[in-house]
């Protein structure tokens, strides 16, 4: 495996999904993309991400239920998973503030989205070292 780091965004939007593949891929990374959570899934299955990012209400599977089946099948990828919305219902909000996990409302400044993968990305290296993992 290379060493580029690798994300996987999911968004149901193909201007965003082309904007971010554009931003991330200048900052050097490698960026996968995926239309809704069930193919998202699929792609995590088989291969590892130092970041995910994922939209919120997409069709055939949200990114609510995206975050909850990735938990169940690649729960090693959990604490990788920045979540994205234009909009988010009281529900939602609750639970994304339960996971902990970082949140970004759209429209949003690349920086920002840079700045949370960086962050994650710093733990999960941090977690490599201590635990010898990935």
């Amino acid at each position: 495996m290379d060493n580029q780091r690798c994300v996987l965004v999911v968004d149901d939007e193909p201007v965003l999904l082309e904007l971010l593949d554009a931003c991330l891929s200048e900052d050097g990374f490698r960026v996968e993309r995926a239309t809704n959570g069930l193919e998202a899934i699929k792609m995590a299955e088989a291969k590892q991400y130092h970041a995910i990012i994922t939209d919120v209400r997409m069709p055939v599977m949200d990114g609510v239920n995206f975050y909850k089946r990735l938990c169940a099948t690649s729960p090693h990828l959990c604490g990788r998973v920045i979540f994205i919305s234009g909009h988010l219902s009281q529900e939602n909000e609750s639970f994304i503030k339960t996971t902990g996990r970082p949140f970004l409302l759209k429209p949003f400044q690349i920086k920002h989205l840079s700045e949370a993968i960086e962050s994650l990305t710093s733990a999960v290296a941090e977690r490599v070292m201590e635990n010898d993992i990935f």
